[in-house]
């Protein structure tokens, strides 16, 4: 394998090509014939709306882009308190002069409201749904997971499962990099990022091959905020909730940036508490389980980020970056069963079970990064990152069972639980492009290695006395090395672009469990290649309309958890059981889009995924086993549109609605007997904008989940509509935001399960209505830019904990 990755590494550095350059200038001035000074001026690529260049207008207004390939493009220019002017699309070949930009003022229908200029809440490109979280007042107050349920095209369930277009498998990345965590772990991180620290979300829906090929529904980039020129700022900030508990948090961001250094940090931090209520009704093995269950949880988390870039010179720079979060997390769940013996009978028993947890976590990366510049538009930029993630746990359980009075205790059992997890993550990636022909190729290897080290205990409590239960006290080892290689061609020939790359990634794996009881899972290897095209395809049939035709081959691999299997006694009757057997899922997605005058998105997808893995409710006398299992394949056809809409100059809209038909076919691992499963889901989103008087804004947005399925789980309907005004002063340095989330208080979920003759029906909300105070106060130069950079671990650090 070191051979492979040097002999590859010398085929892309030694790779050239030589391709035409050509200059862009023009100059801008306003509707008084004056220079427009420091005006935006952005070069988009017309293949995929990407951006190639950014400039300022100089003091005279002029502006000018130097060394540009051959290509189709198209320019936009911006500036505070003028319109946008846009340019049509346009081959170049040769020296282009614009001439003479003149910029219209922009009229205001109310006389006393400021001119301010704000990015649209969101935005559509041809590849992408880009969410602008400081655009929106609603946003302020929330965290990342609650942001994700605003966002186009994204579901959230009850269980903060992710899902996109309908599909599950979504890879979630931090500054274009993969998040070392999944599942609850995942959630708990989303849950401990405020939407203050976020700039934007991006919606990926289908990836090219220089992404990783893992998540098959696609890819969700959550943007942190960053600044802009030579200087020096910060930002402090503040935020309070109250439900029927209060929330709090408080964060610090500093940057100094000179031309040979750039420095950054921020830290951040906050306590929450909240309820979750949930009942759970069963009827399995001729009895009825009838539980009800409250419970309240609470915490402090702390995240943080520093990093220094270095400027060697104007072609390359070097940089260390690190970044982690640490948090206590206090659990306690009081449930009751009402247990019936048989359909015809009375209560029988009442099982008691009072739950208590403490958990500790920390996550913490370190990425070392170097980037060139050379002539040409040619790049080369190298990333290691090394990450721990640690997580520990002390659960005591106690289960009463009484009589259908609640007098005489039956019986009784109590477990006290010790889970240490620790997951080692190692990556190196080399990505590097060039100008090919006419196009641009990118081409890069990476290699990542994952230790992870599971250990359980479990005691038995009797007279007070702590006994370890060797049989179920058990460690779990998982080694895992994916190297990867992948090359991506785009070029644009006249109205016509094409993006086509290939992915290969090469997988080994290695689980092994320690345990006094020996199974059949005590070992478990596996060894296997994939290979992953991508391919797409844009024409711009004039100024108004465009067409895009994308394709991508991807994969969903076991989360760590998943693959572990650990018996995690949930109470006396429900357990959680991991599949070290558990293949990856893959998952082939088309998408046909269209593009009116660059807002208006209408895209039509379809995908199928083979071996399909679903969470599946298993029977064993009156317990039921959570377990994950390869049960199906799947087929996906999604309609999404996207329409931002201008009603007055001071109310703007926009909608985001989508439609999925799902079909599910499978092998039911109980009876084995083969069913088919399929659903309409519907889900919108709406926002409203509103420019009031006195420099404020308000905004009222609502979302809507038609019934829809997750696994086998059929679930209800979910609703929701959010309110908030925002005002800002000391020159926009300050805003105050005043928001409730939930008006109606109609995020409950409700799901039913039917499995061979097995039934299950659940429902549950959390304390969602909530009221949010927001300061946050920006002081400096406000003009600092830092570096923005991805790391290399995102792919592996998204499957913690799934």
């Amino acid at each position: 394998m070191k051979n492979f990755i040097l002999t590859h590494l010398v085929g892309l550095l030694s790779l050239c090509a030589i391709s035409a350059q050509n200059n862009i200038q023009g100059s801008i001035i306003d509707a008084d014939n004056s220079p427009v000074s420091f005006a935006n001026v952005i070069l988009y690529q017309a293949s995929d709306s990407t951006i190639l260049k950014v400039e300022a207008s100089d003091l005279d207004g002029y502006f000018t882009f130097n060394d540009i390939p051959d290509n189709s493009y198209w320019l936009n220019i911006s500036y505070v308190g003028l319109e946008d002017y846009s340019s049509p699309i346009f081959e170049l070949s040769q020296d282009k002069d614009w001439g003479t930009i003149q910029m219209s003022t922009l009229d205001n229908e109310l006389a006393e409201v400021v001119v301010q200029r704000y990015r649209p809440i969101l935005e559509v490109k041809p590849d992408k749904v880009v969410f602008n979280v400081e655009s929106s007042v609603n946003a302020a107050g929330n965290d990342a997971l609650e942001l994700l349920r605003k966002a186009p095209g994204v579901v959230v369930d009850n269980n903060d499962n992710i899902s996109l277009a309908g599909k599950n498998g979504v890879r979630i990345f931090i500054n274009g990099k993969p998040s070392p965590l999944s599942g609850d772990d995942l959630a708990g991180y989303l849950k401990n990022l405020r939407s203050d620290d976020i700039d934007n979300v991006e919606i990926i829906k289908n990836p090219s091959a220089k992404y990783d090929a893992e998540g098959n529904a696609g890819i969700i980039n959550i943007i942190m905020k960053k600044d802009k020129r030579l200087g020096a700022n910060g930002r402090i900030n503040s935020g309070f909730s109250y439900s029927q508990r209060w929330r709090y948090n408080g964060g610090i961001s500093g940057n100094y940036k000179n031309k040979k250094i750039n420095i950054f940090g921020s830290a951040n931090g906050g306590h929450y508490e909240g309820i979750n209520i949930f009942d759970l009704y069963r009827e399995q093995a001729n009895a009825i389980y009838d539980q009800k269950t409250n419970r309240n949880f609470e915490g402090e988390y702390h995240n943080y980020n520093a990093g220094l870039d270095y400027f060697i010179n104007d072609k390359q720079t070097i940089g260390i970056l690190w970044d982690g979060n640490f948090g206590t997390h206090r659990n306690n769940v009081i449930g009751k069963t009402l247990i019936y013996d048989d359909f015809s009978q009375g209560v029988d028993s009442i099982l008691m079970a009072e739950t208590s947890s403490v958990s500790q976590n920390y996550n913490i990366n370190t990425n070392i990064n170097y980037q060139l510049r050379m002539e040409g538009e040619k790049s080369l930029n190298m990333d290691l990152d090394i990450g721990q993630y640690m997580n520990q746990s002390d659960e005591d359980q106690p289960n009463y069972y009484m009589d259908a009075n609640e007098a005489v205790t039956l019986s009784e059992n109590i477990f006290n639980n010790l889970s240490d997890t620790r997951i080692n993550i190692g990556t190196f990636k080399i990505d590097y492009s060039q100008p090919l022909g006419k196009g641009q190729m990118e081409m890069g290897i990476k290699s990542a290695l994952v230790k992870t080290q599971n250990e359980f205990e479990v005691y038995d409590i009797n007279n007070n006395q702590r006994n370890l239960d060797e049989d179920r006290s058990r460690e779990f080892y998982y080694t895992e090395n994916v190297n990867a290689i992948y090359a991506n061609y785009n070029i644009q020939i006249k109205k016509i672009g094409i993006q086509s790359g290939l992915r290969m990634e090469q997988t080994y794996s290695k689980g092994e469990l320690m345990a006094n009881i020996e199974t059949e899972n005590d070992l478990v290897t596996r060894k296997y290649v994939g290979f992953f095209p991508s391919l797409g395809l844009s024409y711009q049939v004039n100024e108004k309309h465009g067409l895009q035709l994308n394709y991508s081959r991807r994969l969903r691999r076991p989360s760590y958890q998943n693959l572990n299997p650990f018996e995690f006694k949930l109470d006396e009757l429900v357990f959680e059981r991991g599949n070290p057997f558990l293949n990856p899922e893959y998952s082939n997605s088309i998408t046909i889009s269209h593009v009116f005058i660059q807002r208006f998105n209408t895209s039509l997808s379809y995908s199928h995924t083979q071996d399909m893995m679903a969470e599946i409710i298993l029977q064993e006398d009156d317990k039921i086993f959570n377990s994950w299992r390869n049960v199906a394949h799947q087929n996906n056809v999604n309609l999404n549109i996207s329409a931002p809409i201008t009603i007055t100059k001071w109310w703007n809209v926009f909608s985001n609605l989508s439609g999925t038909y799902q079909a599910n076919h499978t092998i039911n691992p109980v009876s084995g007997a083969r069913e088919n499963v399929d659903i309409y889901i519907f889900n919108g989103y709406v926002q409203n904008n509103f420019s009031l008087p006195w420099g404020m804004k308000m905004e009222v947005s609502g979302w809507y989940s038609s019934p829809n399925l997750w696994g086998f789980v059929r679930m209800g309907q979910m609703f929701s509509v959010d309110a908030g005004i925002q005002k800002a002063f000391a020159d926009g340095k300050a805003k105050l935001r005043l928001g409730i989330d939930d008006i109606f208080y109609s995020q409950r979920w409700n799901g039913t399960n039917q499995y061979g003759e097995s039934f299950a029906r659940a429902v549950g909300r959390n304390d969602s209505r909530r009221i949010k105070l927001n300061f946050s106060y920006s002081f400096g130069n406000q003009n600092v830019k830092s570096r923005r950079r991805n790391k290399g671990n995102e792919a592996e650090s998204n499957r913690i904990g799934e």
